[in-house]
Formats: structure tokens, C-alpha cells, sequence
């Protein structure tokens, strides 16, 4: 690890981590998936206690694919940015194992232990227009059965803007060190995505490119519905701390077959209806102003047209 760069990827969620980390980043050797490990591990770049050595630790119990050839190590986990509206913060305290009194999911405290642990680290942030955003994660989080607030009740406080967090990144790394491209490129032209990635990580990489439809979300409303039903039920057991491992297995089990029987009832109930979710004009006219401001400073930042990708800016005047 001395001798290898360290490229981390910070999120957002929601900007096809999965695709990266299931397709690409695999695919470079010597990677370290933090997504998906325990929750311990995985956040314990939260706390304001954090020690350098134990998260250099738990980098290396994570790589899934360790080769010391390579002159980099890639550390990934989405999850390592603010969730840019309050209301989506208090989601992720309510349902992730994180003890709020000991964590905190701020992107002050995240690049400073970041920095601490990896001083030379380079940063990759994939960035999304913040609406877009927004309604893809309420859609995940309703459909995992975590909220039943309105989109417009968990947008109604705006956190950090996306201008701060990268200014942020920048001042402590280096601009040259921080990469930041638009989640929509790679909706648009996958190649050059994919290039600007890897030309930040060596120009020598080639890629074996498939198809970025991983872990799509179901568009019928039926569909949504039978899933949220069933997570509903499962964090309900899964927040029963003084249940006994055999019992809980059974409730599990019970709450399995029960759904399973009631699945034709979500068939007929919603049919074909297409489940879509957007916020109130009233609240999307609230936020403007720091959208707009927030939008403009950042493309400042990193010398991209972000209009052409749907941020939103003033309209200038006819």
C-alpha cells in the first residue's frame, strides 16, 4: 500500500455505484468494497474518534481482489457523502445500524479522516442533478419499506451543496486530485464516462464495458408495493432486539409465507399502474434559489457544463 496510489471513491449513492462497483472496479485488481461490509467497518470513517491505522485495517480486510503489481489501491462506498436534504439524513439514522450520538455523516468529518488516513489519496465523486436525486433515493428508501413521509416532507431542509463538499475536496487534496463527473455523462455517453475514470487511474486501463442496468428499480407500482410490504416486515423483526434468534427465524418465516400468499392481491389491486414519484412545484420553487447558486459556483469548480446535463441555472433573459 506504501507504494500504490490510493483512489477513493466517495459516492453520491444513487449515481450507479453499483455499476462501479460490481462491473468496473473489480475489474482494475486491488479493490477494496466497503460498501458492503459490516456496518461497523463501513462507517467507522464517521466517527470524530477515528484512528488512521484501524481504517487502513479495515481497507485491506476488504479488498476483494488484492495484487500487489498494481500501482494503485480503489476504495469505494457511496455511502461516504451527506444526503443533501435533512429529511433523507434522518431516514439513514432510523434504519442503518449507526448510533448517531457516536457517528457523524458529514462531509467536513469524512474528508478531514479521509485526509488523516490517506493524505495523498485521490478522490473520485459522482454527482447527480439534485431532483433527479432525490426521487431516486426516496424511491429506494419507500420501496424498502424505511419511510412513508412525502418526498416533499424529506427535501424540505437543504444540506451541504454540492459546490462546498467539492471546494472542500479540492483545498485539501489538490484540484488536480479530485474528480468529479456528472452521473447523467454516463447515462449519455458511457465510453467517455468510463474514459475519464480510468485516465484519472492510469491511461493504460482497458476495460471489459457490460451493460449499466444493475440493480434497477421496478417501475410497477404492484411491484413496489409487494416489495415494501415486504421489508416493512422484515425491519419491523429485525428491530425487535429481544427476540431469540429461533424465534425471530420463525417470524421471518411466517411473514415470508404470508406475504407470498397475498402476492395476486397486489396484481389486482394495481394492475399495470406505473408507481412514479415527483415533488410539489412548491417545494422544488423553494429550493431553487440554492440549487441555482449551489449549480453555479460548482461549475466553476470543476469546468463542466452542467446545464447540459439538467442542473438547474437562472434563465437568462430574452
Amino acid at each position: 500500500m506504501d507504494n500504490q496510489k490510493v483512489y477513493i471513491h466517495v459516492g453520491l449513492s444513487k449515481c450507479a455505484s453499483t455499476f462501479l462497483q460490481k462491473n468496473i472496479f473489480p475489474q482494475l485488481g486491488n479493490y477494496a468494497d466497503i460498501a458492503f461490509s459490516p456496518a461497523r467497518d463501513k462507517y467507522y470513517l464517521f466517527r470524530n474518534d477515528m484512528e488512521p491505522d484501524v481504517y487502513r485495517e479495515i481497507v485491506i480486510k476488504n479488498i476483494i481482489n488484492p495484487d500487489q503489481r498494481k500501482k494503485w489501491l480503489i476504495v469505494s462506498c457511496e455511502d461516504y457523502t451527506e444526503f443533501l436534504f435533512r429529511g433523507f439524513e434522518d431516514v439513514f439514522f432510523d434504519w442503518e445500524a449507526v448510533e448517531r450520538n457516536v457517528h457523524i455523516h458529514s462531509n467536513k468529518i469524512i474528508t478531514e479522516n479521509i485526509s488523516r488516513a490517506f493524505p495523498y489519496a485521490k478522490i473520485i465523486l459522482i454527482i447527480r442533478e439534485q431532483l433527479s436525486w432525490a426521487v431516486s433515493r426516496y424511491k429506494m428508501n419507500y420501496r424498502g419499506g424505511k419511510t412513508s413521509a412525502s418526498i416533499d416532507d424529506l427535501m424540505a431542509e437543504a444540506m451541504e451543496g454540492y459546490d462546498v463538499m467539492v471546494d472542500r475536496y479540492q483545498k485539501c487534496f489538490g484540484k488536480e486530485n479530485v474528480l468529479v463527473l456528472p452521473y447523467e455523462l454516463l447515462q449519455k455517453n458511457q465510453n467517455a464516462f468510463l474514459k475519464y475514470l480510468t485516465d484519472f487511474i492510469d491511461h493504460d486501463i482497458e476495460l471489459n464495458i457490460t451493460s449499466t442496468k444493475i440493480n434497477t428499480a421496478p417501475v410497477l407500482k404492484r411491484t413496489v408495493e409487494y416489495e415494501r410490504e415486504k421489508n416493512c416486515i422484515r425491519l419491523k423483526i429485525n428491530h425487535k432486539k429481544n427476540l431469540t434468534p429461533v424465534i425471530r427465524f420463525l417470524f421471518r418465516l411466517l411473514a415470508r409465507l404470508s406475504i407470498g400468499i397475498s402476492k395476486p392481491l397486489f396484481y389486482l389491486k394495481y394492475r399495470s399502474k406505473r408507481y412514479s414519484v415527483q415533488p410539489n412545484k412548491s417545494t422544488i420553487e423553494k429550493l431553487k434559489p440554492f440549487f441555482i447558486k449551489t449549480n453555479n459556483r460548482l461549475q466553476e469548480l470543476v469546468n463542466i457544463d452542467l446545464s447540459e446535463y439538467g442542473y438547474l441555472f437562472e434563465k437568462p433573459e430574452k
